[in-house]
């Protein structure tokens, strides 16, 4: 479960989804489109704005009633704007009442939150926030929160939750609906109320809409990919290539003889197998924690008691969860140094550096200890087995040497060998696309495809926000 920028669409242009407004505003006249975001006098900043992903068009849904007009939007608006929206929709499309998700700064990540406008008959203007959690304003809103606001915390996600907040206020948004096609306001009391009623809690239910796979197996395959395919492409996990250390197919040459010379094909299956008991197994634990994680945050209690025991357990999962991934990272440092300290080099060069030092540091230890308790622990057939091509060159040279001990000293001048070839003679990686770029693409694979939208102009001229 993951926030991303297409899930409102996802959700209400979901056949289900479409049938259920329908069926809710069979007395009202329907109608969808789309604006643009000049429209609202706002100007899109790709480099600057860490909410660009989210400004392409803007989908809208209006019902209209003889004293109502109800504008339900379709995918989530920047905190930023929130003003600027109702304001467009109160002018051009006569709105008394405006529901979309708002998208602003949780305590640690993005958050979203429903947001509801109102206007009663003088024209006054009203703005509710509905939270399922508990968020800092000041923080929320980069700006500060409009002065006409109210905020009210539902509680049905817990704090420990950084990750189903679109689909609180998907579900959020459609009990709104539900209210209006009942008559009632919109407040907690009857939000908690609707989702009561519901059958299945804000999580499954979206989740069953979206058919979002959440099945144990697809975290057993998590834990697989974390273990030996985190660096690679889905083209290049294939067995043969991330388990054996076979270059893949189409590669040169010059590959296949470094795969050779630097002894890969005796030391990444060696290395591969040494993972299983230690990094595989401690991402099978971890995962398998976050699966149990995911089955809690399906959970949606709507009172105080069962909130506070379900944030408790959150928190007793989540310290439970990064014990065991800090475990596999120790054991990184030890089987994937390069991909550790690579990693660790993308957050910051700091940590970098330090990766690599801890990495070292255990080699030398491992120089000292590794054969002897390789030849304690490890069957003597295995390691007579994986070891006899390098006896026989050692033998050759008439220097008597254990087994153990020459496993250790060939990972070493292997892995190191590896190393000055790749760095003398490969060629420099791809650079990234800009900041504008990458956004961009974002931005075109999130767009609306309604086919029924139609385009609204304004006479707005854009201005900076």
């Amino acid at each position: 479960m993951t926030l991303r920028p297409s899930i409102f669409q996802d959700y209400f242009t979901n056949p289900k989804t479409q049938a259920d407004l329908k069926k809710f505003f069979e007395d009202y006249v329907h109608e969808s489109k789309t604006i643009k975001w000049d429209a609202l006098g706002v100007i899109v900043d790709d480099q600057n704005d860490p909410h660009a992903q989210f400004k392409t068009n803007i989908p809208f849904r209006k019902y209209e009633s003889e004293n109502k007009v109800i504008v339900l939007i379709t995918r989530t608006i920047p905190e930023g704007c929130l003003e600027k929206v109702i304001l467009y929709f109160k002018d051009h499309e006569k709105a008394t009442d405006i529901l979309f998700g708002t998208i602003g700064h949780g305590f640690t990540e993005e958050h979203i939150v429903t947001t509801y406008a109102s206007f009663d008959e003088k024209n006054t203007q009203k703005i509710e926030v509905f939270d399922s959690k508990w968020s800092n304003l000041n923080k929320f809103f980069s700006n500060g929160p409009p002065e006409n606001l109210e905020y009210h915390t539902l509680g049905t996600q817990s704090i420990f939750d950084p990750d189903t907040c679109g689909y609180h206020t998907l579900f959020n948004l459609l009990a709104c609906m539900r209210l209006f096609k009942d008559k009632k306001s919109i407040n907690t009391q009857n939000i908690l109320e609707e989702l009561q009623k519901s059958p299945q809690s804000p999580v499954i239910d979206v989740n069953n809409i979206l058919q979002e796979s959440t099945h144990f197996s697809t975290f057993m395959k998590q834990a697989l990919k974390q273990t030996y395919c985190s660096d690679i492409g889905e083209e290049d996990a294939v067995f043969s290539s991330y388990f054996l250390g076979f270059p893949k197919t189409g590669s040169s040459t010059f590959d296949k003889c470094i795969f050779i010379i630097s002894f890969e094909w005796l030391l990444v299956p060696l290395m591969n197998i040494l993972k299983l008991p230690s990094i595989f197994l401690m991402n099978i634990l971890a995962e398998s924690i976050n699966y149990i994680k995911d089955r809690v945050l399906e959970f949606a209690p709507t009172d105080m008691a069962t909130q506070s025991l379900r944030t408790i357990g959150l928190f007793v999962i989540n310290l439970v969860m990064y014990v065991f991934k800090t475990l596999a990272l120790l054991f990184n440092l030890i089987l994937s140094p390069q991909e550790t300290a690579k990693k660790a080099y993308d957050i910051h060069p700091i940590l970098g550096v330090l990766s690599a030092i801890a990495s070292l540091s255990s080699y030398a230890a491992l120089s000292i200890f590794a054969g002897p308790l390789l030849a304690a622990f490890a069957p003597p057939l295995l390691i007579k087995i994986l070891a006899s091509p390098l006896l026989s060159i050692w033998s050759n040279l008439n220097a008597g040497v254990s087994a153990s001990l020459l496993l250790t000293v060939a990972f070493g001048l292997g892995s190191g060998l590896k190393w000055i070839l790749d760095k003398l003679f490969n060629v420099s990686e791809t650079t990234s696309t800009s900041v504008s770029s990458s956004t961009n693409n974002v931005s075109e694979t999130t767009s609306t495809s309604d086919d029924d939208f139609v385009e609204v102009d304004s006479p707005l001229k854009p201005e900076s926000l």
